[in-house]
């Protein structure tokens, strides 16, 4: 009996498709096929793009939780915030003491430096010309430099002039620095 019924709707099918003509039965094919290419595609798209949705929103929530850059100072705001960072001219030995302590650390002979105040024109700070031989060896001497640049935020680095000793790996340096120093006020 549902063999019957199947042969019956079969039957039907094959009367109406000999029924239509031909535009009507490649508008049912391309039918199928939109369907089809609705599922395959389309569909998946679809939900990649809520996805994609959802991904975005929550950037977006993250973005509006940091704190926002701050507007660009005036310079004169940056310039008086740099004198203010400076050390104050009364540490002076104090850069003195960590220069020679570095220089310890990092297995460095040091003898004897030159200190000496310097004028500056703007008469907001005050300079100290550092001039220090020593002798080690390259590596010696690169970490002493990257350690007291690191640690004193007013000290500059002028210039450095290498002398090698013999045919060994020590060097004899001279290393020329600048401390600026805040004024006190």
């Amino acid at each position: 009996m549902a063999s019957d019924a199947g042969q019956a709707l079969n039957w039907r099918l094959r009367h109406f498709a000999r029924s239509l003509d031909w535009v009507a039965l490649t508008g049912i094919v391309l039918g199928l096929l939109a369907v089809g290419l609705y599922f395959s595609s389309v569909r998946p798209l679809e939900s990649r793009r809520l996805a994609l949705n959802n991904r975005v929103a929550q950037l977006q929530a993250r973005a509006d939780s940091q704190p926002k850059a701050a507007k660009p100072r005036q310079p004169q705001s940056q310039l008086a915030e740099f004198y203010e960072r400076l050390p104050d001219a009364r540490h002076a030995p104090e850069i003195a003491s960590r220069l020679h302590g570095h220089a310890q650390n990092a297995g460095l002979r040091l003898e004897r430096g030159e200190y000496r105040p310097l004028a500056d024109a703007s008469g907001k700070m005050e300079r100290y010309q550092i001039v220090l031989p020593v002798e080690g060896t390259y590596p010696q001497m690169r970490q002493f430099l990257f350690a007291a640049l690191l640690d004193m935020p007013g000290l500059a680095l002028d210039g450095i002039n290498f002398r090698r000793q013999g045919d060994g790996a020590r060097l004899q340096a001279e290393l020329r620095f600048t401390a600026f120093l805040r004024r006190p006020a």
